[in-house]
C-alpha cells in the first residue's frame, strides 16, 4: 500500500532515527567527557612538567702523573801523565777500560742514579812502567750528573845503579841534563860488572861470583829503591857467574860462569821477576861477556882465555841456546858491544885496539869488519853504543880517557873523534837513553863522570863528577826514550 505522502504527492517529514538505549548512554558519556553540551569549560587540571631524568655524572678518574726514572749516568775518567801502554781501569771491579793516552774518556756501562761507583787500577802501564793513582774514585751517582774521576800517572822511572865490589847504590837521573844525584838507597850486593835490567824496568839482577848465584831485586819505579825478591839468590849451579844478558822479551836470563866455562840459563817470571834455573851449555875458556841480537835470535859470548867468541842460536819459546860455533877474536877478548839494530859487534881485549865484526842476520855468523881493528887508548876496556847507534864510547883504563867514535851506518867502521880525559882507572861506561849523557865509573876518584855528547858528532864534553863514596866498577841506567 502506498503511503499517504506518496499518494498526495507531498514530501514526507523526516523520520526520527531511533538510537538504541545503550548507544545513547555511551554517547552522552562521551559528550560529557569532552565538555560537549555545555558552553562553559570546566576547571583545567594543572599541567605537570615532564620528569627529566638527569644523567649520572661520574667524577673524572685522575691518573697519577707519569714520572720518568732518572737517566743513568756514565762515569768519566780524566787521565794525565800517561806515557806507558796497557793502563787498565775498572769500575766496581768490572767494565774494564783500557786507556792509551792522556785525556777524558768514559766507562761503557752506565750507573743508575743512587748507585755506587768505585774506580780502581786493574793493570798499570808498562814500557815504560808507571804508577797511576785514582782521585775522587768512589761515590754515588747523582741525578743529571756524570761523575768525573781523576787518574794521575807518575813520571817514568829514571835511575842509575852504580855497582861496587860489595854494594850497589841508586841515583836519580835528570831527564834533561842527565845529571846524577844519590838517593840514599843501596843494597849490600855488588859485582864486577854492572847490573842487568829486565826490559820492563821493574827488576835488576846482579851476578854474585862469591856465592855462585844471581841476586834478584824489585825496583820501586817511583823511588828507585831495591828490594830483594823472594827466592833470591838463585844458584847458577856453576862457578863464578860474572857477565849476564837477558832476552828482549824478558823471559830468559843467561849468566856466563867464568870458572866453569859454561852458560847458565834461567827462566824469568816476568810478573814477579823470579828466576828458575833451566840448565847450562858449554862455552869457550873463561867467558866474560854476553851480547844478544835485538831480535833475540842469536847470542855471543866472549871467552877471555880462549880469545874467541862463541855463537849460539836461541829458541824464542824455550830459551834454549844451541851452539853454532866458535871463532877467534883476539887474545884476551873481554868486552862486547852491539849496535841497537844488531848489525855490528865490537870487542876489546885490554889492549890498544877495538875489534869489529859484521853480523849475518840470517845465520848469526860473524865476519871481520873492513878496517878492523881500530885504534884505541891504552888498555881499552868497556864499551857502549848510544841509543841512536851512531856513536861508540870506550874506557881506556891506563890512559884514563874515554874515547868517542862515530859508526859508519853502512860498514860499521869506527872513526875516532877524540879522547876525553876522565878520572883514574875508568872501567864501566854507559849512556842515558833519555838525555844522551855518557857516564864513566872512575875507580880511583870514587866518582861517576857525567859527560855531554855533541848532538851532531857525538864527541864528548866533560860536565862534572858525582862522588859516590867508593870505587865504582859498573853503571846501569834505567830510562825510557
Amino acid at each position: 500500500m502506498l503511503s499517504p505522502s506518496v499518494l498526495s504527492g507531498s514530501t514526507p517529514p523526516a523520520r526520527a532515527r531511533l538510537v538504541p538505549p545503550f548507544a545513547a548512554a555511551m554517547l552522552a558519556l562521551a559528550l560529557t567527557a569532552c565538555g560537549g553540551g555545555s558552553s562553559t569549560p570546566g576547571p583545567v587540571a594543572p599541567t605537570q612538567p615532564p620528569v627529566v631524568q638527569q644523567p649520572v655524572v661520574q667524577p673524572p678518574v685522575v691518573q697519577p702523573p707519569v714520572t720518568e726514572p732518572p737517566a743513568p749516568q756514565t762515569v768519566r775518567v780524566q787521565v794525565q801523565g800517561l806515557k806507558g801502554a796497557g793502563l787498565t781501569l775498572q769500575n766496581n771491579l768490572g767494565d774494564d777500560l783500557v786507556i792509551s793516552a792522556d785525556g777524558t774518556t768514559s766507562f761503557s756501562t752506565t750507573i743508575a742514579v743512587g748507585a755506587s761507583y768505585q774506580v780502581s787500577v786493574k793493570a798499570p802501564p808498562e814500557m815504560p812502567p808507571q804508577t797511576c793513582t785514582v782521585s775522587d774514585g768512589a761515590g754515588q751517582v747523582a741525578d743529571g750528573v756524570s761523575p768525573t774521576v781523576s787518574v794521575t800517572c807518575n813520571r817514568p822511572p829514571h835511575f842509575a845503579f852504580a855497582t861496587f865490589l860489595s854494594a850497589t847504590r841508586v841515583l836519580t837521573v835528570d831527564d834533561v841534563t842527565g845529571d846524577l844525584t844519590l838517593t840514599g838507597f843501596s843494597v849490600s850486593q855488588g859485582g864486577i860488572f854492572g847490573g842487568t835490567l829486565a826490559p820492563s824496568g821493574r827488576f835488576l839482577y846482579l851476578a854474585d861470583v862469591v856465592t855462585n848465584a844471581v841476586r834478584s831485586y824489585a825496583i820501586n819505579i817511583d823511588t828507585g829503591e831495591l828490594t830483594q825478591l823472594p827466592g833470591s839468590p838463585a844458584a847458577s849451579g856453576q862457578s863464578q857467574p860474572q857477565a849476564m844478558g837477558i832476552s828482549r822479551n824478558g823471559k830468559y836470563l843467561y849468566a856466563a860462569n867464568r870458572a866453569s866455562n859454561t852458560l847458565s840459563m834461567f827462566a824469568v817470571n816476568t810478573a814477579t821477576g823470579a828466576l828458575t834455573l833451566q840448565g847450562t851449555v858449554p862455552t869457550g875458556t873463561y867467558p866474560l861477556a854476553v851480547q844478544m841480537t835485538p831480535d833475540g835470535r842469536y847470542m855471543y859470548v866472549a871467552n877471555y882465555i880462549a880469545g874467541s867468541i862463541s855463537i849460539y842460536s836461541l829458541n824464542a819459546t824455550t830459551g834454549a841456546a844451541t851452539a853454532l860455533g866458535e871463532i877467534p877474536s883476539g887474545v884476551n877478548t873481554r868486552f862486547l858491544a852491539m849496535d841497537p839494530l844488531g848489525r855490528f859487534l865490537y870487542t876489546t881485549s885490554g889492549g890498544n885496539q877495538i875489534g869489529g865484526f859484521v853480523i849475518d842476520g840470517a845465520t848469526g855468523n860473524l865476519t871481520i869488519m873492513a878496517g878492523a881493528p881500530f885504534p884505541a887508548g891504552t888498555t881499552a876496556q868497556n864499551m857502549v853504543i848510544d841509543a841512536s847507534g851512531k856513536s861508540l864510547y870506550v874506557t881506556n883504563e891506563t890512559s884514563a880517557t874515554v874515547g868517542s867514535y862515530s859508526i859508519d851506518p853502512m860498514t860499521g867502521a869506527l872513526t875516532l873523534l877524540g879522547q876525553l880525559p876522565t878520572g883514574g882507572l875508568p872501567e864501566g861506561v854507559n849512556t842515558d837513553p833519555v838525555s844522551g849523557a855518557v857516564y864513566v865509573a872512575q875507580q880511583s876518584t870514587n866518582a861517576l863522570a857525567v859527560h855531554t855528547p855533541d848532538p851532531q858528532t857525538g864527541n864528548l864534553t866533560a860536565q862534572r863528577n858525582v862522588s859516590v863514596g867508593g870505587a865504582p866498577i859498573g853503571i846501569t841506567v834505567l830510562g825510557f826514550r
